[in-house]
């Protein structure tokens, strides 16, 4: 359902909350993810950014979790994604 989706590069072309000959790209429902880079480790989360998300005790999880892994404060959990040349995986 494209009704709650715009384009951006429309809205920068002026044309805000226009969806005229445009619809959303089919997607990944995937919201999170980490990996590996070199020596580094990676996460992304995106879950929203109102109170209600912050107020969710299993974001709080999550993201804590996130941050305790990439500062090395818990092992290593990642697993491998289904796509092995993906490099990702998810924090169990």
């Amino acid at each position: 359902d494209d009704t709650e989706f715009y384009s951006a590069d429309l809205a920068i072309r002026g044309r805000v909350n226009d969806r005229d000959g445009w619809t959303h790209p089919p997607g990944s429902d995937l919201v999170a993810w980490a990996r590996h880079v070199d020596r580094s480790r990676l996460v992304y989360l995106q879950f929203g950014d109102g109170a209600a998300t912050y107020a969710d005790p299993s974001f709080r999880t999550a993201l804590s979790n996130a941050v305790n892994w990439t500062a090395r404060l818990q092992r290593s959990s990642l697993r491998r994604c289904n796509d092995p040349t993906s490099g990702g995986g998810a924090i169990t």
